[in-house]
């Protein structure tokens, strides 16, 4: 391994961000959230085919003492890829300065690092690791097509994600929860895969819930870890969601309800609600 679909066994090493060098596309993401300093946001790096063209795409968002909401956002143009192996890259050259960059590196069995930014732009320096060493394979070589398919790995289903983040120049410091993920196949991202992706996260000590939808594949998920699940579960079916609108009209949902009920062990709901909202 790597190859396609999940490894035959989960993985202790950072082996699950490896590149697959023959996927079509596939990209690499890190969210995360700081409650007590009011900041989030994430860092996407994305490998466009097998040759050498890809971008990275940075979203950060933070509110300052008085309240003020703040929120920065870049997307390289094509840059050159550079695989350094061992779940260790670059996109873009970081010293340019002229455009979003980035590098995305191992660091151990259970961390990771994202460091880059854009000049004048927003900056990210953030390390993430795993809690519980947990990984989880979330879709294993799963057909879109008869000649498409996606793997999907959760390196960090939760993790703690510490570092600084700086937006409309003033630096902020993380110490919070965060995921990172890392998806490959042969597939065109937007347009066989999906046509619309949500998700939602929340995170406490020892409690972890994550939900997903893929419009297109009418395909939901939902991810939760707790004490009492050893390992955490990941939930592929009975798991439904609705969404309410605002008056004025726009496509943004006001609120996600998600619940899931397996008639058994496991039975939840949840109302997230956004609190800033922007268009990347």
């Amino acid at each position: 391994w790597p190859g396609h679909g999940c490894p035959s066994a989960p993985l202790a090493t950072a082996a699950y961000n490896q590149v697959d060098t023959w996927a079509a596309a596939q990209w690499w993401t890190v969210t995360f959230s700081d409650a007590t300093s009011s900041v989030g946001g994430f860092v996407n790096f994305v490998r466009l085919g097998a040759g050498v063209s890809s971008i990275i795409q940075i979203a950060l968002t933070a509110v300052d003492g008085s309240g003020q909401g703040h929120f920065e956002s870049a997307t390289s143009s094509l840059s050159m890829f550079h695989n350094h192996g061992d779940g260790s890259f670059c996109v873009g050259d970081p010293s340019a300065g002229s455009d979003a960059a980035g590098c995305f590196a191992s660091v151990s069995d259970t961390t990771i690092s994202a460091k880059g930014g854009k000049a004048g732009g927003p900056q990210f320096d953030l390390t993430v690791t795993r809690d519980d060493n947990v990984t989880w394979c979330m879709l294993d070589d799963y057909h879109v097509t008869s000649l498409q398919s996606v793997t999907w790995l959760h390196f960090a289903p939760r993790a703690t994600v510490r570092g600084t983040i700086t937006v409309d120049g003033t630096a902020y410091s993380i110490n919070g929860y965060g995921q990172q993920d890392h998806v490959f196949g042969d597939f065109v991202p937007g347009v066989t895969l999906f046509k619309k992706w949500e998700d939602a996260h929340f995170y406490a000590p020892g409690f972890n819930l994550y939900w997903g939808h893929m419009e297109g594949q009418d395909f939901q998920f939902a991810l939760l870890e707790h004490a009492s699940i050893p390992g955490g579960r990941a939930l592929m079916s009975d798991v439904t969601s609705s969404r309410d609108y605002g008056a004025d009209g726009s496509l943004q949902p006001t609120a996600y309800h998600v619940s899931f009920d397996d008639g058994g062990a496991v039975k939840f709901s949840a109302t997230y609600k956004p609190v800033v909202t922007h268009a990347v």
